[in-house]
């Protein structure tokens, strides 16, 4: 989900990476992803395997 402060929070199963925090483990409650620093997010989209970002 983004948030209206730009931050970006995911949570589900991730396995192979998926909620691109760098670990491969399941998340039952949301965690912030990382972004370098200057990077503005303007959009997220979310299906049931596929999270999409555009900055």
């Amino acid at each position: 989900m983004l948030k209206t402060n730009g931050t970006v929070w995911t949570f589900g199963i991730g396995r192979a990476d998926e909620l691109g925090t760098g670990k491969k483990e399941i998340s039952d409650e949301p965690v912030q992803v990382a972004f370098p620093d200057g990077t503005e997010i303007i959009q997220v989209a979310c299906r049931r395997k596929l999270q999409s970002i555009l900055r």
